[in-house]
Order: C-alpha cells, then structure tokens, then sequence
C-alpha cells in the first residue's frame, strides 16, 4: 500500500508538474503583461535581499575548497591539475546545486500552496539562473586569484584551461544542467502543494540529487 501511494503521489505531482510547464511556456503567458512585472517582484522581494550574504557565503565555500585543493595538490606536486579540479568541483558541480536550493527555500517551497501562479514559477527559474551565474562567475574570479594572484601574466594560460575544461559537450551538458535545476525548482510548487515542509524539502533535494548524477554520468561516463 505504501509504495502505490507513492506512485499515486509522485504520478500526481509529475502531472501537476507539467501543466505547470506547458503554462509557463505558452503563447498566452508571454501576451500577458501582469506576468513578468509580478515575477520581478518576486525576485526583488525574496531573493535581492539574501544576495549579499548569498554572494558572502559562496565565496567563503569557494575561498575554502580553493584553498584545499590547491595546497594539496602543491604537497603532491600536481599544481597543474589544481585549477581544472577547482573549477570541475566548483563552477561545474557544487554551486548550481546551492544556488537551486537556495532560491527553492526562498521562492518555491514558501509558496508551494499557491501553485498556480505564473510569475512564481518564472520568478524561480530566472532567480536560480542568474544566482547560479554569479556565483560561478564569482568562483572562476577566486580560482585566478588565489592561483595567479593579482597578476595579469596568467590570463592567457588561465583562460586556455578554462577552454580545456569546458568542451563543446562538457559546456551543454552544464548548460542543461543548471537549466533542469532552474525547471525544478520553478516546478516544484505544483508538485508540492500538499506536502509538509520536511517533505517538500525532502523531494526537492531528490530531485536535485537526480538531475546530479545524470549530469556526472553524462560528462565522466
């Protein structure tokens, strides 16, 4: 009984799931106006307010994983292979999960109950990708920093790793990587409306973890 009221549950919120979808997406939505000034407000009253510290927080992480690694790799004499760890570890795994769960505790998970609304959907996934690109953009700066230091000689040798990095197929799968998280976390109230917090919490973050690993699995495979 339990596993078909599972299946019942996870069947029902994947269909309240997309016709949230097609909503957003459809010719109506854009042809109403009242839409995007409502999501503005959204991201302006729930998440501009928690950017600086989000910013504050993302650097430390990044300032505390650079610092790690890049000793480590000194102590081994693998310096070389530093900046590309960095960058795999941070920009291209660990800060777009964080980013999506912070604008999900900030916008979805709230005001999961009132589903229905556009501009929350739209409020999430925008907030989420312009979260998740300034705190990579953020991350990549630190990484310079602490490897090059202030200097502007390393900028060609950076910028090439960066380009090694970041294939054709490496730099899709990211793109679609972050764009499913934004969907998720946008998606997530019509899923939710009727779960408690810890629940909700609980299938945000499954749902992450999911888009995670097929991620991984898509660019180390």
């Amino acid at each position: 009984m339990m596993q078909l009221n599972w299946l019942h549950q996870t069947g029902h919120a994947s269909l309240e799931m997309a016709k949230l979808f097609v909503r957003m997406f459809a010719l109506p939505t854009y042809q109403d106006a009242r839409s995007w000034p409502a999501a503005q407000r959204a991201i302006a009253e729930r998440c501009l307010p928690v950017l600086p510290g989000f910013l504050f927080l993302s650097s430390l992480l990044s300032l505390v994983i650079i610092r790690i690694v890049t000793v480590t790799a000194q102590s081994y004499g693998l310096s070389e292979f530093a900046l590309e760890v960095l960058v795999r570890t941070l920009v291209l795994e660990l800060l777009p999960l964080y980013s999506a769960i912070l604008v999900a505790l900030r916008i979805s998970l709230p005001d999961r109950t009132n589903h229905t609304d556009i501009a929350q959907a739209w409020a999430g996934l925008l907030a989420s990708l312009l979260f998740t690109g300034l705190a990579s953009l953020l991350a990549a700066t630190l990484a310079y920093l602490m490897v090059y230091g202030l200097s502007p000689w390393g900028l060609a040798s950076y910028i090439g790793a960066i380009g090694k990095i970041f294939t054709p197929a490496m730099s899709f799968i990211f793109l679609l990587k972050t764009l499913a998280f934004s969907l998720a976390v946008a998606l997530l109230p019509a899923g939710l409306a009727k779960a408690n917090e810890l629940q909700a919490f609980t299938r945000l973050i499954a749902l992450l973890l999911l888009v995670e690993v097929v991620s991984l699995v898509g660019n180390y495979a």
